[in-house]
């Protein structure tokens, strides 16, 4: 009699807590959200603090150089140079300080996802190698990857499965992940861009660096028979390049293709470590 009522409240409290642990699994995960947003937020704050102490720091500079100008009237020229130019740079600072950060990680987890569906797709298609980056009539691109290795560029791009009758030009058609990026290159550009293969890689290249960070570095070699372009990156935020389209590749082969009004056949040519050797190879329409 002992052992039954015994077990019997064992059994009891068992029950309990299983009825229990869901609502304990929500309470936890709730708390583990605060915590996270609470991170970022944090993380946020930690990188508006550095962009305004960099601007404090040019106010103080600029500060200086102005009360210079009365301890060294002899100089006022440079120092009203130097107390403008930090004054500005504080204004420029200060304003343009990012309200939101999104970690390296998180885009990169992003464009590895994107870029496995189109390897899958790619695979299970069995298409080749080939990445053409073909100009459009709305200044933009397509990028399409044939079935065929002796492929031809189709007539048009009316879907993303590319099935004419002529079996040569059979293939998928993308929106480039790289076409809103090239249209922000080409909004932000001051002025025309260059005339030529080599200084328009070279505007992309930049861009690709210094406007969206996808690198830390990237360098330029023309070809010397006029056939296409070498771009040296180094260090890409993003992981692996040799992933389908991606951003840097798309990038500066959209820009190409659009620019110069040709398709641009873009691969990776070598790969070393943290350095990615690309290829941009212009193509006949």
């Amino acid at each position: 009699m002992n052992e039954a009522s015994t077990a019997e409240p064992e059994a009891t409290a068992a029950e309990a807590e299983s009825a229990q642990s869901p609502e304990l699994l929500r309470a936890r995960l709730a708390v583990l959200e605060e915590e996270n947003r609470q991170l970022r937020d944090e993380y946020a704050s930690a990188r508006r603090s550095q962009y305004r102490t960099t601007a404090l720091g040019l106010a103080a500079l600029g500060v200086v150089a102005l009360a210079g100008t009365v301890i060294a009237p002899g100089e006022r020229t440079v120092l009203f140079a130097l107390a403008g130019t930090g004054l500005f740079g504080a204004l420029l600072t200060w304003t343009l300080t990012p309200e939101e950060f999104v970690a390296a990680s998180i885009g990169e987890k992003i464009t590895a996802s994107y870029a496995a569906d189109r390897d899958a797709l790619s695979a299970e298609l069995g298409l080749q190698d080939d990445h053409i980056y073909v100009p459009t009539d709305d200044r933009t691109a397509t990028l399409f990857i044939p079935q065929r290795p002796d492929y031809e560029l189709p007539d048009a791009f009316d879907g993303l499965l590319i099935v004419p009758e002529n079996a040569s030009a059979r293939g998928v058609a993308f929106t480039p992940t790289g076409a809103p990026l090239y249209q922000t290159f080409r909004e932000g550009l001051a002025g025309e861009p260059a005339d030529d293969p080599g200084s328009i890689a070279a505007q992309l290249a930049d861009s690709v660096v210094e406007q969206f960070e996808l690198a830390r570095s990237a360098t330029v070699a023309p070809d010397r028979t006029g056939s296409g372009v070498a771009v040296r990156i180094e260090r890409p935020t993003f992981g692996n390049l040799e992933t389908t389209d991606h951003p840097v590749i798309s990038t500066i082969a959209t820009g190409l293709a659009v620019e110069l009004d040709r398709p641009v056949d873009a691969r990776v040519a070598n790969t070393d470590g943290e350095t990615t050797v690309l290829e941009f190879k212009f193509a006949d329409q």
